[in-house]
């Protein structure tokens, strides 16, 4: 009688929570649709009356564009598992039609680069074949929100750079797809099955984090791979698969950007990548107030959104916190990949000589040799499956400074170029 008892006290919790996750979901949708259809307009516009700020540029508001074929990429909400999907994005699917010349020096540089993140790419369709694979532009991403949702269209394009789009629409291919995504600059290793089935064995032997005092200590939910690797390991069962991964980057649990978002893997439908556009909604408002307390103050400035914090790596640190702290996470969970399985290079501890090597705009670059010094050459008792060379593209042509050596031309080594000219 008591195990029924406790087995009816489960259910019960489950369902109570599986409905309070429900009416979440469908007061957020609805308090969209409401803001949506109040005002249409941009953060700029109500302000232009004013004769100080005249000078301030309107935000681009993008045509609306073809509806892209991806519906072959739709997965049912319900799935469990993470798909076999890799999703990448680009600026535009085709290359500048230009002359290359000497004294078109970045156009020059631009395309050495995007020779290497071709590569980069082509590794993940090479070592994941059964993989659906889509390359995501610009246009494609624009169309894809307005067609999947509307409703969250204003607010996408209302995000004041290109860069804040790029990463919000991210996250919508995660919940509306799931699979895997990665930064043009992110190497794949090993296959990702290999990885998955890994990673239920070392579920299944408990070696994960259950536990966490302070910010200082790994994240409960934090997988541990090194026994499973150690000992050969895997599961290539249907249970114990985590149906949502983030990479940390290295020991410094409390830093802010230990979680990039140039990786990430999930089941479609899990409600954290709502949660995600819940808190960039809140960092939009808050940067118009921002806008709109400096206008009165006669400052015309545009107020840097600071794209880390906005929709990137700190945005997605802060969401995570905070995610973790509702019942809902105790049922759709998060899970961990420790340092060194995604991002074996951690910028943040790198010292200057490793970033000679692993870096893509510095003139010493050597995968290779970065690949060997990170234990990141696709052994089977190495726990590294990818590894991203940081190129941070997003920074813009304000770093692009060109040096001439030995008749080469060649970035600023201590500086990143800008990948994606107008």
């Amino acid at each position: 009688m008591s195990i029924l008892v406790q087995s009816f006290s489960f259910v019960s919790r489950r369902c109570v929570s599986l409905l309070v996750l429900f009416v979440v979901c469908f007061l957020i949708s609805q308090s969209w649709l409401v803001s949506t259809s109040v005002s249409n307009s941009y953060p700029f516009e109500p302000a232009r009356s004013s004769e100080i700020c005249s000078d301030i540029p309107a935000v681009n508001r993008p045509d609306m564009l073809a509806n892209p074929s991806i519906e072959e990429f739709s997965i049912a909400v319900s799935s469990t598992q993470i798909p076999k999907i890799i999703h990448q994005s680009w600026k535009t699917s085709k290359p500048p039609k230009v002359q290359i010349s000497k004294t078109n020096i970045k156009l020059l540089i631009t395309i050495l680069i995007r020779k290497k993140f071709s590569n980069w790419a082509q590794t993940w369709k090479t070592l994941n074949p059964t993989y659906k694979y889509k390359l995501w532009t610009d246009d494609a991403n624009r169309a894809f929100v307005a067609n999947y949702y509307p409703w969250y269209l204003t607010t996408y394009d209302n995000l004041p750079k290109s860069i804040n789009r790029v990463d919000a629409v991210r996250y919508l291919y995660m919940y509306q797809f799931g699979g895997v995504y990665a930064d043009l600059d992110v190497e794949a290793i090993k296959p990702f099955d290999d990885l998955v089935d890994v990673l239920r064995a070392a579920l299944e032997s408990k070696d994960v984090v259950q536990d966490s005092k302070d910010s200082s200590d790994p994240p409960v939910g934090m997988i541990r791979l090194q026994n499973a690797l150690s000992k050969g390991l895997t599961n290539k069962g249907r249970i114990n698969e985590p149906s949502l991964l983030l990479p940390l980057m290295g020991t410094s649990y409390g830093f802010e950007h230990n979680i990039p978002n140039a990786w990430m893997a999930s089941k479609p439908g899990h409600p954290f990548w709502m949660f995600v556009l819940v808190v960039i909604e809140e960092k939009l408002n808050e940067w118009k107030e921002s806008v709109k307390l400096n206008r009165e103050a006669g400052n015309c400035d545009l107020v840097d959104s600071g794209v880390e914090g906005f929709t990137g790596p700190s945005m997605l640190f802060e969401a995570v916190k905070r995610y973790n702290k509702m019942p809902i996470s105790e049922i759709e969970k998060i899970y961990f990949l420790e340092p060194g399985v995604v991002f074996p290079f951690n910028w943040n501890s790198a010292s200057e000589k490793m970033f000679d090597i692993c870096s893509a705009a510095r003139k010493n670059f050597d995968e290779d040799k970065c690949k060997e010094i990170y234990n990141a050459t696709g052994k089977p008792d190495q726990k590294a499956w990818s590894i991203t060379y940081w190129s941070h593209s997003w920074e813009g042509k304000k770093n692009m400074v060109i040096e001439k050596e030995k008749g080469e031309m060649v970035p600023d080594p201590s500086l990143w170029p800008d990948l994606f000219p107008n």
